[in-house]
């Protein structure tokens, strides 16, 4: 099994629960709010641009 980075946790838990607070999101994925919220603009920036 491959092992995942936290911005590949990130982005699972953001693509099955957008509605995620990022509070909720940084305790699921062990990161800190700072990170739970830079994870997500890019996540959004990411998929824009799909």
């Amino acid at each position: 099994m491959k092992h995942m980075t936290k911005r590949e946790l990130v982005y699972s838990i953001l693509r099955l629960h957008p509605e995620i607070t990022n509070a909720q999101l940084a305790a699921a994925a062990g990161v800190t709010k700072n990170t739970a919220a830079t994870y997500r603009a890019d996540f959004k920036r990411e998929n824009a641009n799909a």
